[in-house]
């Protein structure tokens, strides 16, 4: 009986925490506004969230493997949340289409950047705090053949900002 008790405390808490949640899609309904937006399908590949445990205990293993060579950001990431699903794009239509923020479903949200360079896109959105700050995270990357999206909560300041000097310096920023 004991060990019936202990496997569902830890089933709830590796539940609760996200980990290995293997099944993730993103942003609930940027799945399906991306297919709308794209005029496409999207198949999973690959979906993984790291919940309230595994999150912060993945940046501190970051934080304390970082060297001088590292970018000083990565010495203060600290995350609470991350999750990660790549789509393949098919039966879309012979154009690639142009990522359009405010048709993502993510109604409150704030572009940081948005970025194409040969035929990729990338956008960086969050979604403003009223203690200031950013904390929530979306970047959507799409190349014509794939989708990923990804979603950060943390404390992402230092994070967001190294991220929008990158994609300023490495292409057209708009």
């Amino acid at each position: 009986m004991r060990n019936l008790v202990v496997g569902a405390v830890l089933a709830g808490i590796l539940a609760g925490s996200g980990c290995g949640l293997a099944f993730y899609r993103g942003p609930s309904g940027m799945e399906g506004a991306l297919e709308k937006q794209l005029d496409c399908e999207l198949n999973r590949d690959f979906g993984l969230k790291l919940g309230f445990l595994m999150a912060p205990l993945a940046s501190s293993i970051v934080r304390k493997t970082a060297d001088t060579e590292d970018e000083a950001f990565l010495r203060e990431l600290h995350l609470k949340k991350v999750g990660v699903a790549v789509f393949h794009v098919e039966n879309q239509g012979s154009e690639v289409r142009r990522l359009d923020p405010a048709k993502l479903g993510l109604s409150g949200w704030n572009t940081l950047a948005r970025v194409k360079q040969d035929g990729e896109q990338l956008l960086v959105m969050s979604k403003p705090e009223k203690a200031g700050g950013i904390r929530n995270v979306v970047l959507v990357s799409y190349d014509g053949d794939e989708v990923v999206l990804v979603r950060i909560k943390g404390d992402l300041d230092k994070l967001v900002q190294a991220a929008a000097e990158a994609a300023a310096r490495e292409g057209k920023s708009s």
